[in-house]
C-alpha cells in the first residue's frame, strides 16, 4: 500500500491526537467510541475467499465487506492450531507465556504435553479491557481456552470480561450444541458429552450452528444500541472444522466438497449480521469488522493458496490468515476496497491496536507483545511488526495428516526473511517470502549472516518462554520414526508395484537394503526361513532364498492351464511344505508339492466369471478353510477342505451409486482382501469400497474405517490387511494419489500412528506389503 500526502498529514495528525491522549484529553472517538465485531473462523485456509482467490467455493457477503474494506495479504495468526491462536488473539501475547501452546484437550493429553488446562483469568483480555472502559461485551461461538472433554472445572467464560456468552462443546457456560442430518433422513448428535459443561442448551442442526451463533450476537447488539453503549463482540464460527455436516439442499460427497459447501454456507449465515449492520446508518458508521482464520487449513479440505503447510505447521500455510477490515466511519475512504500487501503483522497486534481505535489507553503494567498497527486498519498506513516468532505445538513434530512430515520446532518472520529451526537452533529453512512466499527454496547456505542472526534471535526468544513437553514428545516420536526417502519410516518393509517393476527392501531407516524387478504383482509372502515368494508376471511365483537367489518357481500355466485365459492373484507358502496357488479364470485352489503336482484341488464358485478379477487375495486359515475374496463378485466366501461354501459376506455399497476406476473418486464392493482374526471375526479390505471392515460370524460390522476418516488422507483401492499384535490394523492404500501413504497403520480408535510413503521408490500401484512391525 502506497503512502500519499494525505495519509502523511494523517500521521502528523495522529501523533497530535496521541499526545491528546497522554495529557487526559478525550477526542470525539473516545465520547463516542465505535463498535468492534471480531469474526475469528475456525481451521479455514488463507486461500479459502473468493476475495482471496478462492475460485471453487464463493463468498459475497465477505468478499463485499473486502469491496468496501481493506485486504490484508500478510497477516498472521501466533499459532497454527486453534487454542494459543485463540489467546494471542483475546491477552495481545504469546501464548506460551500462558503456557497453552496446543489445543487444549482431556487432563492427561495436557498434562502430557505440558501446557494449561486453561488460560488463567489474570491474564489481560481485551474484552475485559473494553468492558473497564463502559463497552458491553460478548463472545459467541467457539471458545476452547478452557472447559473441554474432562476439564469441567474451568472458569466461564464471563470471567474473561464479557457480559454475556454462547458458545460450542469446548467452553464453559451456556451453549449451542450440534445435530446432523444426511440427505437421506438420518439424523444424529455429536459432542453430547459437552451438556455437562454448562447450560443452558440447544440442540440444532450444525450446519446452520452459524445462524444460532449470528441470531444470538444480533439480539446482543440490537440491545446495546438500545442502550447506547458500544460494544465488542466475538463471533467465532466453529464449522469449518471437521467434521464437515452441510446442509442437506447442499450435500456433496467428498471432503473438500463439503467443506466447500460448508464455508458457503457459513458465509451466507454471516451476511444476516453483517446486512443489520449495513443497513443500519449509525451502525455502519461507527462499527469496525475483522474477519480472519485461527489457523490454516486441514489437509484436504480448505485451500491456502500458493502458500506452503497446513494447520500444525510454521510454514506459512499453516500461519498466515486472510484478514478483511470493513468500517466505512473508520476505515480511510481513500482505502475502500483496497488490498494492503505491505503490512506484515500478528493476532496480538490487534489487541493493542483496537484499544487505540477505541481511544483506551491500557495500563503501561500489562507488557502486549503485540504493537500498535491501528494505523493500517484504518488504512492510512502500512506497518509491519518484526520480528515475529513461533513455537510448533509439542505434540506435532510429525504430522501424521500430512504423511507424518516431520516439522521445524521454531520459527521467525523479520522483513521479507523467514527462518525455521529445531529448537537447538539446527536443521534450518531460510526463505525470502518475497521472492519465494511459497517456500520452495532453502537459502540457507547462501545468507550465513542472516541465518547466524535470525537463528540466534530465535532461539533465545524459545528459551525465554515457559517451556512445554515438545522436546520429549518429539524425542519419543523420533525414537521410533526416522526420516526415510520421501516420508517416515520406522519398521523395515518389503513391498512391490508392477507399475515401477520394483520390489525392494526398505531397511528402517529408509534405506534400501535392495531391490529387484519384477513384473505384476498382487501377493508377496515373507517366509519364516527368511525366504521370499512373490509373482513375477500373471503366472510366475519365484521364490528367493535368503541371498535374493532363486531357488524355486512355479509356472500356472501348467497343470491344464495351456492355452487358457488365467492370472495368479494370490498364493501361500503351506505349514506342510506345499504351496496353494489361486487361480483366476480356471477358478480353482491348487495345492502343490515342491515339483509343482497337484496335491489338491478345490473347485471355486464364481457368479461372474472373469480372468482377471475372479479371485484377489485368498488366505488358508488355522482351521484348513480357504478365505476367499472374490473381487468381481463382490463377495468373502470361506470354503472347507470339500469346496462347499461354509460362510459369505457380501460386501455392501453402503447405499452409495458405483463409479468406475481405481481412484479415489472411484467406488463399487471389488473386494480385495480377507483374513481371518484370532477372535473368530473376519477383517476385510474392501477394494474399491475405501474401507477397512471387521464382520463377525453372524455378518454384524462391528469396526469399520472409511475413506475419510483419516485427517489428511484419502483412501483408495484398500488391498491387504493385517491386524496387529498391538491391536492396531495395517493396511495398504493403493491408486490413492502421492499426497497419500501407500502403507498406513491406525489404531481401534483411528488415529494413525504410522505411515510409509515414497513415490520415487514405488508407485500409485503398490499393493502388496510385508511389514516387519515385532
Amino acid at each position: 500500500m502506497r503512502v500519499d500526502v494525505r495519509k502523511r498529514i494523517y500521521c502528523t495528525l495522529l501523533t497530535i491526537v496521541g499526545f491528546l491522549f497522554l495529557s487526559g484529553h478525550r477526542t470525539h472517538a473516545a465520547e463516542k467510541p465505535p463498535n468492534i465485531i471480531m469474526v475469528f473462523i475456525d481451521d479455514m485456509g488463507w486461500g479459502d475467499f473468493s476475495c482471496f482467490g478462492n475460485t471453487a467455493a464463493s463468498t459475497p457477503a465477505i468478499d463485499q465487506l473486502a469491496e468496501e474494506g481493506i485486504r490484508f495479504t500478510q497477516f498472521y495468526v501466533n499459532s497454527p492450531i486453534c487454542s494459543p491462536s485463540r489467546v494471542a488473539l483475546t491477552t495481545g501475547q504469546y501464548p506460551q507465556r500462558w503456557r497453552i501452546g496446543s489445543f487444549l484437550a482431556s487432563r492427561s493429553a495436557n498434562q502430557n504435553r505440558g501446557i494449561a488446562e486453561w488460560l488463567d483469568p489474570a491474564a489481560p483480555t481485551l474484552a475485559r479491557m473494553l468492558h473497564d472502559a463502559g463497552y458491553t461485551t460478548g463472545h459467541f461461538g467457539k471458545w476452547h481456552m478452557g472447559g473441554q472433554r474432562d476439564v469441567d472445572d474451568a472458569p466461564p467464560i464471563t470471567d474473561y470480561g464479557f457480559d454475556r456468552s454462547l458458545t460450542n462443546f469446548e467452553g464453559m457456560g451456556a451453549k449451542l450444541l450440534p445435530l446432523t442430518m444426511t440427505p437421506d433422513g438420518k439424523q444424529g448428535r455429536i459432542w453430547q458429552d459437552a451438556e455437562r459443561l454448562g447450560t443452558p442448551v440447544t440442540w440444532m442442526q450444525r450446519s446452520a450452528i452459524t445462524g444460532g451463533f449470528t441470531a444470538a450476537a444480533l439480539d446482543f447488539i440490537k440491545e446495546a444500541d438500545a442502550a447506547k453503549k458500544p460494544f465488542y463482540l466475538n463471533l467465532w464460527p466453529d464449522d469449518v472444522h471437521s467434521p464437515f455436516w452441510p446442509p442437506v439442499d447442499q450435500w456433496q460427497e467428498g471432503k473438500q466438497e463439503k467443506y466447500r459447501a460448508v464455508l458457503e454456507a457459513m458465509d451466507a449465515q454471516l451476511a444476516v449480521l453483517f446486512e443489520h449492520i449495513q443497513n443500519d446508518k449509525e451502525l455502519k458508521r461507527n462499527t469496525l469488522i475483522l474477519i480472519c482464520s485461527d489457523n490454516g487449513p486441514e489437509p484436504g479440505a480448505g485451500s491456502a493458496g500458493p502458500l506452503r503447510g497446513a494447520k500444525t505447521t510454521l510454514y506459512e500455510g499453516g500461519i498466515r490468515s486472510p484478514l478483511v477490515v470493513w468500517g466505512p466511519g473508520i476505515v480511510a475512504q481513500e482505502a475502500s476496497g483496497s488490498t494492503d500487501t505491505e503490512s506484515c503483522f500478528a493476532a496480538f497486534d490487534l489487541v493493542p491496536s483496537l484499544l487505540e481505535i477505541a481511544g483506551i489507553q491500557h495500563s503501561e503494567e500489562i507488557p502486549f507483545d503485540g504493537m500498535d498497527v491501528s494505523p493500517a486498519l484504518r488504512g492510512k498506513q502500512s506497518v509491519s511488526h518484526g520480528p515475529i516468532y513461533w513455537r510448533r505445538p509439542p505434540d506435532r513434530k510429525m504430522y501424521k495428516a500430512l504423511g507424518d512430515t516431520v516439522l521445524p520446532d521454531l520459527a521467525v518472520r523479520d522483513g521479507n526473511w523467514k527462518l525455521l529451526c529445531d529448537y537447538d537452533g539446527q536443521n534450518i529453512q531460510l526463505f525470502d517470502l518475497q521472492k519465494d512466499p511459497g517456500e520452495k527454496n532453502n537459502i540457507a547456505a547462501d545468507f550465513e549472516k542472516v541465518r547466524a542472526h535470525l537463528c540466534k534471535q530465535l532461539v533465545s526468544w524459545h528459551e525465554s518462554l515457559p517451556a512445554d513437553n515438545g522436546q520429549a514428545l518429539a524425542h519419543q516420536d523420533m525414537q521410533k520414526a526416522q526420516v526415510g526417502p520421501a516420508n517416515v519410516t520406522g519398521y523395515s518393509l518389503i513391498a512391490a508395484d508392477g507399475s515401477k517393476k520394483t520390489l525392494a527392501e526398505v531397511n528402517s531407516d529408509g534405506s534400501v537394503a535392495w531391490k529387484v524387478s519384477c513384473g505384476a504383482i498382487h501377493d508377496l509372502h515373507l517366509l519364516p526361513n527368511g525366504h521370499l515368494l512373490y509373482q513375477d508376471g500373471w503366472t510366475h511365483i519365484i521364490e528367493l532364498d535368503q541371498r535374493r537367489q532363486k531357488i524355486w518357481e512355479y509356472d500356472a500355466t501348467s497343470n491344464g492351464n495351456s492355452n487358457k485365459k488365467i492370472e495368479v492373484h494370490a498364493f501361500q507358502r503351506l505349514a506342510n511344505g506345499d504351496t496353494m496357488i489361486v487361480e483366476s479364470g480356471p477358478a480353482r485352489i491348487l495345492e502343490v508339492d515342491s515339483d509343482g503336482a497337484i496335491t489338491k484341488e478345490i473347485a471355486l464358485v464364481i457368479e461372474t466369471p472373469s480372468h482377471h478379477s475372479d479371485t484377489r487375495n485368498v488366505r488358508k486359515t488355522k482351521v484348513g478353510t480357504y478365505l476367499v475374496a472374490h473381487e468381481k463378485d463382490g463377495v468373502v466366501r470361506e470354503y472347507d477342505t470339500t469346496g462347499k461354501i461354509i460362510w459369505e459376506f457380501d460386501v455392501p455399497l453402503f447405499e452409495k451409486p458405483r463409479k468406475s476406476g481405481h481412484g479415489p473418486e472411484a467406488f463399487g464392493d471389488q473386494v480385495y482382501s480377507a483374513v481371518r482374526l484370532p477372535n473368530g471375526n473376519t477383517l476385510i479390505g474392501t477394494g474399491n469400497g475405501h474401507s477397512v471392515l471387521e464382520v463377525t460370524p453372524a455378518k454384524e460390522i462391528v469396526w469399520k474405517l472409511d475413506q475419510h476418516d483419516l485427517p489428511g488422507i484419502t483412501l483408495a483401492w484398500v488391498t491387504q490387511v493385517r491386524r496387529l499384535g498391538n491391536g492396531n490394523t495395517l493396511l495398504v492404500n493403493c491408486h490413492a494419489g502421492p499426497k497419500n501413504p501407500q502403507i498406513i497403520e491406525v489404531t481401534p480408535d483411528k488415529e494413525v500412528v504410522w505411515t510409509y510413503r515414497d513415490f520415487e521408490l514405488f508407485g500409485n500401484a503398490l499393493p502388496v506389503a510385508v511389514v516387519e512391525t515385532e
